[in-house]
């Protein structure tokens, strides 16, 4: 049982049924990356069983707080996204320390999970295209087709879109999308 939820990001797909992605107090006062359901817009609230995949890799950020890396502001960290009661993705960026003992060997890496069952199973995804090291700027969903926007590893803004439902990603025909001038964030 967890105690103290921080919900750090929340995604509504109905105004009853809904996630929020925090932290919690977990086993032995640890904080814990923990993901919860609500069917009553927001009275009540139970755990979601996460995948150990991603339960692993924030547990090997260089952060000592789980909170500091889910809420960075320069868009990094992780964030959920549901399109409806079955479909549903935790996704976004993770930091790394590459050389241990030395804060500037730091990498991000782009991390993406989903759920086509309401959250009982997760599966990993990998996509080729996107820079392993630059992050995911939106994830979004429309009827019955999600939309993905990342960084690709031409380092350019691409544009990905799937059937809600799979996680068949194909690069879109839309223009690519460079960097703002003058060193804008660039978000979805």
């Amino acid at each position: 049982r967890f105690s103290h939820f921080k919900p750090l990001s929340a995604s509504f797909a109905t105004i009853d049924y809904g996630w929020a992605l925090g932290t919690a107090t977990c086993h032995l006062g640890r904080e814990c990356l923990v993901l919860q359901a609500t069917v009553d817009g927001g009275h009540a609230w139970t755990p979601v069983v996460l995948p150990a995949s991603l339960i692993t890799a924030a547990g090997r950020t260089i952060h000592d707080s789980i909170a500091a890396l889910l809420s960075q502001a320069d868009g990094t960290g992780l964030r959920v996204y549901l399109a409806n009661r079955q479909d549903g993705w935790i996704y976004g960026t993770l930091p790394y320390l590459t050389q241990p003992g030395n804060v500037y060997g730091v990498t991000n890496q782009v991390v993406i999970w989903s759920t086509h069952d309401g959250g009982s199973r997760w599966g990993e995804v990998h996509l080729s295209w996107i820079n392993p090291q630059g992050s995911i700027l939106d994830l979004e969903a429309s009827g019955p087709t999600a939309y993905l926007m990342a960084w690709a590893k031409s380092f350019h803004v691409a544009l990905a879109k799937s059937v809600v439902g799979t996680d068949s990603w194909q690069l879109d025909a839309a223009p690519s999308l460079g960097v703002p001038a003058g060193g804008g964030a660039v978000v979805g």
